[in-house]
């Protein structure tokens, strides 16, 4: 057996899908991949093989836990298709397209799994050069390699090109309302998935509202300390100082929940680190002299009440 076979055979898990084999179409961009079977688009993304390099003295290469990850299946019974199998799959960044045998080309978003746009073409028109077909052929899907965020669209006699310059436009959104369905993994899963959706937003206001709802996130889940430094952050339109600061400083909030850690290291803390993060914002800025002297005053005056406040009495020695 050659390496690859080898390292195909330790593979751990094998993934398999319904129905018949007949009518399967694959299409790949880059690491990812969607694959149509008989009931569903099967779609997630390949994991490289490990160099033969990597072999084990005894000769044989590491096994492969998860040869595909991120996983998943659109069930065709779930979206708006006629009940036979699409004519036609293609796959940019962002979005699955489905075209069906009665010329309906369905675009389906990659972050939500639900249909996006809906896309007719038209079907030909007699010709006295062409024998008109009965019934029209079904469209098919073909990558364009010089742009990934366009297809071509194939019905005979005609050739459609279908592109979108801004094909990422309203994918931060749905990214965020799915992190902020699914997470609560931990702190650094969490900010690694925050990341990811500040890093799809376009414009620095879209940036704001990400952090902001990263700041609500982690408020619900007992993380104070660490949703006030990124509502620091925040422009003042859509987090003010004042009312910022009263939401902190209420010891009665009861944000904690039970087995996140509650509201970490006591009632103080999370009015502390905003301020710090304010005052260090304000320090690059010219002109803040007075503010500067008079945030400086109440961090202390925090720190010195937390350092003298008396120890609970469950703690106290008898």
């Amino acid at each position: 057996q050659s390496d690859d076979e080898d390292k195909i055979n330790n593979v751990d898990n094998f993934i398999e899908l319904p129905g018949s084999v007949d009518g399967t179409l694959m299409k790949v961009l880059g690491e990812d991949f969607c694959f149509r079977t008989e009931h569903g688009l099967y779609h997630g993304s390949v994991s490289p093989l490990p160099p033969a390099s990597v072999a084990s003295s005894g000769g044989s290469p590491p096994p492969l836990s998860a040869p595909v990850t991120n996983p998943g299946i659109i069930m065709y019974s779930d979206l708006p298709l006629p009940p036979t199998l699409p004519s036609g799959v293609g796959l940019t960044r962002h979005h699955y397209f489905l075209s069906s045998t009665t010329g309906q080309v369905l675009v389906i978003s990659r972050v939500s799994s639900l249909p996006v746009q809906r896309l007719s073409i038209p079907s030909p028109p007699p010709s006295s050069s062409l024998p008109l077909l009965s019934p029209p052929p079904p469209p098919s899907i073909t990558a364009d390699p010089s742009r990934p965020s366009a297809l071509w669209l194939f019905r005979p006699p005609r050739i459609y090109h279908v592109s979108s310059p801004y094909e990422e436009r309203d994918v931060w959104k749905l990214r965020l309302r799915k992190v902020l369905e699914q997470g609560g993994r931990g702190v650094r899963e969490d900010e690694a998935e925050f990341d990811d959706v500040v890093g799809l937003a376009g414009s620095r206001e879209e940036k704001a509202v990400v952090n902001v709802c990263r700041a609500e996130f982690h408020l619900m889940k007992g993380r104070t300390s660490l949703a006030a430094k990124w509502l620091a952050r925040a422009p003042p339109n859509l987090c003010g100082f004042v009312e910022t600061s009263l939401r902190l400083c209420v010891p009665t909030l009861g944000l904690g929940r039970p087995g996140e850690g509650g509201r970490e290291g006591g009632e103080t803390e999370a009015l502390v680190a905003y301020l710090t993060e304010t005052f260090d914002k304000l320090s690059t800025q010219p002109n803040t002299g007075l503010q500067l002297s008079m945030l400086g005053a109440w961090i202390t005056e925090l720190l010195l009440s937390s350092r003298s406040s008396p120890a609970p009495p469950s703690t106290l020695p008898s």
